[in-house]
């Protein structure tokens, strides 16, 4: 019963993080995943970062208090080992008295509280960061994110024939709202990651501003991620409302041929641009999250 309430509790967290109600702006959130090279590995149950400035927060969730201890070890273990910059423990909100008490001992270990009926957007304790992590391991835990092979090694084959296969019959499909939305996605994959999902409201903000610098107008550009999701390019997120991204893979192995309409549409420095306004509004928020 109690893994049952923690995977509960992990997915109510999982949902807060890709909606954004904790770690705003985040590259998106992954679950059971492992941040150590080598060997076995040592996997947590939440993961997600910031690009730039460049910061990997990883979440383990626990529901019992008799569990709490492990928790807050493993954590330590995450920190001390330079294996993540920031680590966290969250609990349900009615036992977040009993973790802080647990937390003794543990000062560099934040505290996140789970609530089905709501979420701060701020810790109940700060993390302190780890110590300079190594480019290797760096390079590692940004694969996670930034190439949805890398627990495989390498592309499948038919993987990159289905998918260019795809793309020359779905751009007939294409009607000029339907093309913003698809690149509007990308234009998100490349400012957070392949892992990202957009909300509606983020979709039409992000694209209204992408037709605003190539001189296009349509309304709703929003609206017509529903059609990509019906040819299954788009993946769908139903968190309070709905969330969309394209399929990852698709996304990487045909990024080549996605950045050419970047690049022709004049949007390189625009997404720069964009780039650099969300560094600095992570910045702000990384200052509530670490000590």
């Amino acid at each position: 019963m109690y893994r049952e309430m923690e995977k509960s509790y992990s997915k109510i967290l999982y949902d807060h993080i890709l909606a954004g109600k904790v770690i705003p702006h985040n590259d998106g959130v992954l679950t059971e995943v492992k941040v150590r090279t080598g060997g076995k590995g040592r996997r947590v149950d939440l993961l997600t970062r910031y690009k730039s400035p460049e910061t990997y927060f990883a979440i383990e969730v626990k529901y019992w208090p008799d569990d709490f201890d492990n928790a807050f070890d493993q954590a330590d273990q995450l920190v001390m080992n330079n294996e993540i910059d920031c680590a966290f423990v969250a609990v349900p909100a009615e036992y977040v008295s009993i973790a802080n008490h647990k937390r003794s001992g543990h000062n560099q270990i934040g505290l996140l509280t789970i609530s089905r009926l709501f979420q701060s957007d701020t810790p109940v304790e700060k993390a302190t960061r780890a110590s300079i992590l190594s480019q290797n391991t760096r390079q590692w835990i940004a694969k996670h994110f930034d190439d949805p092979y890398y627990d495989e090694k390498m592309i499948r084959p038919k993987d990159r024939r289905y998918f260019k296969s795809i793309w020359k019959h779905i751009q007939d499909l294409f009607s000029p709202r339907i093309e913003i939305a698809f690149y509007t996605l990308y234009c998100a994959q490349q400012m957070y990651s392949y892992e990202k999902y957009c909300s509606y409201e983020d979709i039409k903000s992000l694209g209204n501003d992408i037709c605003k610098n190539i001189g296009k107008s349509f309304k709703h550009v929003d609206w017509a991620c529903d059609d990509l999701e019906r040819v299954g390019l788009v993946e769908f997120a139903d968190v309070e409302k709905g969330y969309y991204r394209l399929n990852p893979r698709f996304s990487y192995v045909m990024k080549n041929e996605l950045d050419k309409w970047i690049a022709n549409h004049g949007l390189s420095q625009w997404l720069n641009r964009k780039m650099l306004s969300l560094s600095n509004d992570r910045g702000k928020i990384i200052s509530k999250f670490t000590k």
